[in-house]
C-alpha cells in the first residue's frame, strides 16, 4: 500500500553513505539558514539552493553534472504566457558565501540565473524535477514550503488552494536518518517535486484533481469517515493516499475511494448512505451507486465534468476572496 513515502522508490543516498552525506549537507544548509531568517532569498531560490546543496554533498564525481541544455525545457519556458522573465538572480548576484559553499567549480555558470540551471539535463535527475522548478519560475506553479512533513489533511487543503507541498528538512538530526524510514531527505524532496509536476503539468488534469480533492474534503467531514479514520488503520492508509499522494485523474480517484469504503464499510446504515449522498448532490448519489455497479462511460464523463466545474467555481471563490 502506498502512502506519503510514495511509490517512487529511488534513493539518492545509500544508508552506508548517509552519515557522511548528511554531515556535508548540514554544513551547506547552515550557510542558508541566516538568509532564510532574513527572507533575503526567495522561496524559489531556497528550493533550488536546497536541491543543489543536497546534490553537491553526494560522494560522487560532480564533473559533467550538467549535460547540455534540453530543448524540451526551452520549449516549456517559451510556451509560458504568465512570465518569461526569471524571478531568481544570477549565481554571481547571490551572496558570495552561498555560491562558494554550494556551487563548487561552477564559474562558467555564474552569469546564469539560479533557476535557469534547470534548463540543463542534470545527470541522474528525472526531467520532472527540471520542469517543476521551471514551472515555479515561469508558469506560476504555486508551492507550499514546509520544513516538516505536513499531515495528509494539510496536503489536501493545499491542493484545494492550487498548491503542492515541498518538504525541505533542515534539521541535522533528521537529515542524518531516512525520512519516514524510507528515503533520504534529498530523495524525499525530489519525490515532492515529481508530485508537483504531476499536479500542475496538465490544466484539465489539475482541475480534475482539485475537483476530487474538494469532494474528499466533504467526505472527510462525515461521521462515517471520521469513525473509519479513527478505528480502521487500513482504511486510514487508503484515505490518506487518496487525499495527499495519488495525484491522478479525478474519476480514477473517485473509484479508488469507492473501493476503499466498500471494502471497509460492511454495514452501512441508512443514515451513512444519506450523509454520503448529501455530501455533494451531484456526486454523492454516484458514489453510492458505484458500490453495486460499475460506472458507465457516460457516468464517468459526467463525474469528470462535475469535478472540473467544482474546481473552476472554487478557484473563482479563492480569487474573489483574495481581492477583498
Amino acid at each position: 500500500m502506498k502512502n506519503r513515502t510514495g511509490s517512487l522508490k529511488k534513493i539518492c543516498v545509500p544508508k552506508d553513505q548517509l552519515h557522511d552525506w548528511s554531515f556535508e549537507f548540514s554544513k551547506k544548509l547552515s550557510v542558508l539558514k541566516p538568509y532564510i531568517q532574513k527572507q533575503s532569498i526567495t522561496p524559489n531560490e531556497l528550493c533550488a539552493l536546497y536541491f543543489f546543496a543536497g546534490l553537491f554533498s553526494l560522494p560522487r564525481n560532480q564533473k559533467n553534472l550538467f549535460q547540455g541544455i534540453n530543448p524540451l525545457f526551452q520549449d516549456f519556458v517559451s510556451a509560458q504566457k504568465q512570465n518569461t522573465t526569471p524571478l531568481s538572480r544570477p549565481l554571481k548576484n547571490l551572496p558570495e558565501e552561498i555560491v562558494e559553499t554550494i556551487f563548487p567549480q561552477l564559474e562558467k555558470f555564474h552569469h546564469i540565473t539560479l533557476l535557469d540551471l534547470f534548463l540543463y539535463n542534470i545527470r541522474g535527475i528525472t526531467y520532472k524535477v527540471n520542469l517543476s522548478f521551471l514551472g515555479m519560475e515561469y508558469a506560476a506553479w504555486k508551492m507550499a514550503i514546509y520544513h516538516h512533513i505536513p499531515t495528509p489533511e494539510k496536503v489536501l487543503l493545499d491542493q484545494i488552494q492550487g498548491k503542492r507541498c515541498l518538504t525541505l528538512i533542515m534539521e541535522e538530526q533528521k537529515i542524518s536518518q531516512y525520512i519516514l524510514g524510507e528515503r533520504d531527505a534529498l530523495s524525499f524532496f525530489i519525490h515532492d517535486l515529481e508530485h508537483a509536476y504531476n499536479f500542475f503539468r496538465d490544466p484539465m488534469l489539475f482541475d480534475s484533481m482539485r475537483g476530487i480533492y474538494l469532494f474528499i474534503k466533504d467526505l472527510r467531514a462525515l461521521p462515517i469517515t471520521q469513525r473509519l479514520l479513527q478505528d480502521d488503520a487500513e482504511f486510514k492508509e487508503y484515505f490518506h493516499y487518496a487525499e495527499s499522494d495519488m495525484n491522478a485523474y479525478g474519476p480514477h480517484v473517485f473509484k479508488f475511494l469507492v473501493g476503499a469504503y466498500k471494502k471497509h464499510c460492511v454495514h452501512f446504515t441508512p443514515k451513512d448512505i444519506l450523509e454520503i449522498q448529501n455530501s455533494n448532490p451531484q456526486l454523492g448519489v454516484y458514489f453510492i451507486k458505484n458500490f453495486n455497479s460499475i460506472l458507465s462511460p457516460d457516468e464517468e464523463v459526467y463525474i469528470q465534468n462535475t469535478l472540473l466545474t467544482l474546481s473552476k467555481n472554487s478557484l473563482k471563490e479563492i480569487s474573489h476572496a483574495s481581492q477583498t
